[in-house]
């Protein structure tokens, strides 16, 4: 399993079974990436709110938007 593979495991467990996690997993990952909050809105379609939402925890992603988001990370890993 290579790390994108890892990565996306990790988030379709995270956000179908756990979704509380959602927050800590998109910080991380933003951290490692170097993306903003504003970057991931725009490279996946979201609204800035949308975004803000999750981070506030008062919204979580839905399965098909968490795969959109691993896609988002895995291009920005260049992977």
């Amino acid at each position: 399993m290579n790390r994108v593979e890892g990565v996306s495991l990790v988030f379709q467990i995270n956000f179908t079974v756990k979704p509380h996690k959602q927050k800590d997993m998109i910080h991380a990952l933003m951290n490692h990436s170097g993306l903003m909050l504003s970057d991931l809105a725009v490279l996946i379609g979201f609204s800035i709110e949308k975004m803000r939402a999750v981070f506030l925890r008062e919204d979580f992603f839905n399965e098909e938007e968490a795969l959109k988001l691993v896609q988002c990370f895995c291009m920005a890993f260049g992977e």
